[in-house]
């Protein structure tokens, strides 16, 4: 919403922008959870059943242990990770990922799960239905 709310605060039209934006955010599917730690989550939804999560660890000292959750339609999944740290200075390791221990997944078990993220850790990550 562009506006200037110190300014526009109490315009009846902006309010209802802001509500409007708010609702799309709390009815997205979506949850994350930082769990106390700088880490910087976009989701993009490619599709029903199909996500790039990026979450990156701004902790250059410590480790990370989000909590993230999706709404997503009944099925099984497969996951799919891009770290920064299991790689080598001139390439990214890619591998199959694992949620609870398991490849492919059920819908239900991704509305709550946490990433390991290592200090400074990029992953991308994949979920799509198979």
């Amino acid at each position: 919403v562009k506006a200037d709310l110190m300014r526009d605060w109490s315009s009846s039209k902006v309010k209802q922008k802001n509500l409007a934006l708010v609702r799309s955010l709390l009815n997205s599917g979506q949850f994350f959870f930082p769990n106390g730690a700088d880490v910087h989550y976009w989701a993009r939804k490619k599709g029903d059943k199909d996500y790039i999560l990026y979450l990156g660890n701004m902790e250059r000292l410590k480790s990370a242990n989000p909590l993230l959750g999706l709404e997503l339609p009944d099925g099984e999944y497969a996951v799919t990770v891009c770290s920064s740290l299991a790689g080598t200075r001139s390439t990214i390791a890619i591998h199959g990922g694992t949620i609870h221990g398991k490849s492919g997944v059920k819908a239900n078990s991704l509305k709550r799960f946490n990433v390991g993220l290592g200090p400074g850790e990029m992953k991308l990550i994949r979920i799509q239905g198979r």
